[in-house]
């Protein structure tokens, strides 16, 4: 199953894959959606209504599957026998790209930009499910580490043209603050985060969401430690450091190379979307996270961060 596949449940709810590797009996699950009568998009006949993440869990519907603080604070995992079905995102993506839908040979023309082939893609979110509203955006996945780097620069090369743009300040801003409610962090440098942002972009005011991810014969890339049972007795750390490389900070999940002032190396993961600070190599840092021991440190609670210290 390929990450951010989304996945329907004998529950009603609907999750995508949120790590490629799976816990015995189950799969770690993000939430998208929950059956609501006052829902606003349809599926299968059934009415929805998105999950909004939020700090107050306590407040957000209850889930009917066990809590995954390995992901974030979000997260489940979904027992085996409660997967109903799982969408085909290559599927979904083939038949979009035969469809009518105005960004489709903008996007053509990127992926080809950068030397990605159609079949290393597929299409989450509410399009790729097919419970999307005349507002919604692409979520397009694609899938292999090495491949972010061609496609941002594709990305920026249809920017200069004037082919594609970044968010409004409006809509920046509306990011921020969400994103400063959610996470604690500094308007101004969410603000910051949001305008430099090529993975959201919009064509002809439709936004385009570009979303890499490891793809599935690469999980021996993810450290099975973030998931498996030395979570539990992990300590909380705290450490100022340097980005040695942060380059894939640009995929799901996120890591950074980090060195501190003594030569030690770490490598911090996050599965949060917003942990990609404007951190180029050589950028002081404070880290705050789970020591999973081995040089691996994992951002999942709401107060870890990674993030410059001139903010």
């Amino acid at each position: 199953m390929n990450l951010l596949t989304p996945i329907v449940t004998a529950s009603g709810w609907i999750y995508s894959a949120g790590a490629l590797h799976a816990q015995e009996g189950g799969h770690f699950g993000r939430p998208m959606y929950y059956p609501s009568e006052e829902g606003e998009r349809v599926y299968l006949g059934r009415e929805y209504t998105k999950y909004l993440r939020r700090p107050q869990t306590e407040l957000l519907p209850a889930q009917p599957y066990r809590e995954c603080p390995q992901i974030d604070p979000w997260s489940v995992v979904i027992p085996s026998a409660q997967i109903v079905h799982c969408v085909d995102t290559r599927s979904a993506f083939q038949s979009w790209l035969a469809g009518s839908d105005l960004r489709v040979d903008i996007v053509k023309h990127i992926l080809k930009g950068a030397g990605i082939s159609m079949d290393q893609c597929g299409l989450g979110g509410s399009v790729g499910l097919g419970c999307e509203t005349t507002a919604s955006d692409i979520d397009l996945l694609i899938f292999g580490s090495a491949l972010a780097l061609s496609c941002r620069r594709a990305i920026e090369d249809a920017l200069l043209m004037g082919e594609l743009a970044l968010m409004t300040n409006e809509t920046v801003s509306s990011y921020a603050r969400r994103y400063s409610d959610l996470y604690g962090l500094d308007l101004n440098y969410l603000h910051t985060v949001f305008a430099r942002d090529l993975s959201k972009v919009y064509y002809r005011g439709q936004k385009i969401s570009f979303i890499f991810t490891y793809g599935e014969c690469e999980r021996d890339k993810i450290p099975l430690r973030l998931y498996d049972g030395c979570f539990d007795q992990a300590r909380e750390i705290r450490l100022k450091a340097r980005v040695v490389d942060g380059t894939a900070s640009w995929l799901y999940p996120r890591k950074y190379t980090i060195e501190q002032a003594t030569g030690r190396l770490y490598q911090v993961w996050s599965h949060h979307w917003l942990r990609d600070p404007v951190t180029p190599a050589g950028t002081l840092v404070e880290v705050v996270g789970r020591d999973l021991g081995d040089g691996t440190i994992s951002l999942t609670d709401l107060r870890h961060h990674i993030a410059p210290l001139n903010i």
